[in-house]
C-alpha cells in the first residue's frame, strides 16, 4: 500500500475583480493573505477515497505537458476536484518547508464545511456565482520521501453527483454531474446556438480576441454542464461532459472555468480532461487548435491504467 501525504493549501484571498484580475497575482481575485488556511490531505483516509490520475497533453495539444488530478469522493454525492497544472515559467512542484503552514491548518470536517457552504452560496445565486466553486485558491503539497512540495499551480472543483431523469440537457448548472442527462455535443449545440444567435456561442474560443468580450445570452446565462455521450477506457464507463461558459477576462488565464471537458467514472471520478483556458493562456496554444479540440470534445486521457492510482 502507497503511503503518501497530501496537502493542499487552501487560501481564501480573492475576490472577483473584472479584467484586471492577472495583474493581482491571480485570476479574478484580490489577494487577503490573512485568510489562508492549509488543509492535510490523507490518500489513505478512512473519510474519502483518492483517486490520483496522471496525464500528459501531448496528443490534443501538441506539447509535452503534465497535469495530475487528485478525485476525492466522500459520501455518494460529493466529489472534489483538485487539478495541478503546469506552465512554461515554473515547475509544477517546488520545495517547502512543512512549518511555515502547520499553525494554520484546518481538518477535513472543516474543509468539507467550508465547501457547503461555498455550495450553498453558489446554489443562492441561481448557479451564476461559480467561484465559489471553481477556485484557484487551493495548492497541493505533497511528501516524497521526507521532503514536501507544493504545486506551482493547482485548481480546486466542487461536483454534487445526481443521477436524475431530466427534459432538457441544460436544466442543471455546473455544479452538477449528471449521468442521465439528456444528451448533446459540442457540434449539435454549436449548431443549433448559431442557426439562433447567428454567430459562435461565447464559450467557443474562436481568437483569442474574444477573450474579455463575451457573454452569456438569454436563456444560457449561466454556466452549465452538457453531457455528450459515453464510451469505455481500460474495462471502464465513462461518461463525457463539457462545460458552457464565457471568457471574460482578457488579460489573465480565464481558469475559473475551471475543466472544460472531462470523462467521468461513477467508480473513480474525473479521470480525464481538457483545459483550454489555463493551457491557451500558458502556452499560448494557437486559438485554431483550441477550437478545433472544442468542436471534437478532445480531452487528455491517461495512456495507461498504471497512470490510475486508487488509494484506500
Amino acid at each position: 500500500m502507497v503511503k503518501t501525504i497530501t496537502i493542499a493549501i487552501l487560501i481564501l484571498f480573492c475576490v472577483r475583480h473584472g479584467s484586471s484580475a492577472e495583474s493581482m497575482g491571480c485570476t479574478g481575485y484580490k489577494m487577503s493573505p490573512e485568510k489562508t488556511k492549509y488543509f492535510v490531505l490523507e490518500v489513505n483516509s478512512k473519510d474519502y477515497k483518492t483517486v490520483h490520475v496522471k496525464l500528459n497533453g501531448d496528443k490534443i495539444y501538441g506539447i509535452n505537458l503534465e497535469i495530475e488530478l487528485y478525485n476525492l469522493k466522500y459520501k455518494q454525492q460529493s466529489l472534489i476536484l483538485f487539478s495541478v497544472l503546469s506552465s512554461r515559467s515554473k515547475p509544477s512542484w517546488k520545495p517547502i518547508r512543512l512549518h511555515e503552514i502547520t499553525p494554520n491548518l484546518i481538518d477535513f470536517d472543516s474543509l468539507k464545511a467550508l465547501l457547503e457552504r461555498r455550495f450553498s452560496a453558489y446554489n443562492n445565486s441561481g448557479g451564476y456565482d461559480t467561484d465559489q466553486i471553481k477556485t484557484q485558491d487551493i495548492k497541493l503539497i505533497i511528501k516524497r520521501d521526507d521532503q514536501y512540495f507544493i504545486a506551482e499551480n493547482s485548481l480546486l472543483e466542487y461536483f454534487k453527483i445526481i443521477e436524475q431523469d431530466l427534459v432538457f440537457p441544460n436544466s442543471m448548472g455546473n455544479a452538477f454531474i449528471n449521468i442521465k442527462s439528456p444528451l448533446i455535443t459540442v457540434k449539435e449545440f454549436e449548431d443549433k446556438y448559431k442557426l439562433a444567435y447567428k454567430e459562435n456561442s461565447p464559450n467557443a474560443f474562436v481568437s483569442k480576441k474574444i477573450s474579455g468580450n463575451t457573454s452569456l445570452l438569454t436563456p444560457l446565462q449561466k454556466p452549465l454542464l452538457f453531457m455528450s455521450g459515453s464510451s469505455t477506457l481500460f474495462g471502464h464507463q465513462l461518461y463525457n461532459f463539457w462545460q458552457f461558459n464565457s471568457w471574460p477576462y482578457a488579460d489573465s488565464s480565464n481558469s475559473q472555468r475551471g475543466i472544460d471537458r472531462f470523462a467521468y467514472d461513477p467508480a473513480l471520478g474525473i479521470i480525464g480532461g481538457s483545459f483550454d483556458a489555463w493551457i491557451s493562456w500558458n502556452y499560448r496554444i494557437d486559438a485554431n487548435v483550441i477550437h478545433s479540440n472544442y468542436i471534437q470534445e478532445k480531452i487528455i486521457l491517461p495512456a495507461s491504467i498504471k497512470d490510475i492510482v486508487v488509494y484506500h
